[in-house]
């Protein structure tokens, strides 16, 4: 549970009205079973 609130916590200090809409957190399903999770 404390990566999800370090995540929580980084998206928060760093939504500004622009930064949200280029940068974030993607989690997705891929092809073999598995996630695929990107944070930029």
């Amino acid at each position: 549970m404390e990566t999800l609130a370090w995540i929580q916590h980084r998206y928060d200090q760093n939504c500004d009205g622009e930064w949200e809409h280029v940068y974030g957190v993607k989690i997705q399903t891929i092809d073999n079973p598995g996630w695929y999770a990107g944070i930029s």
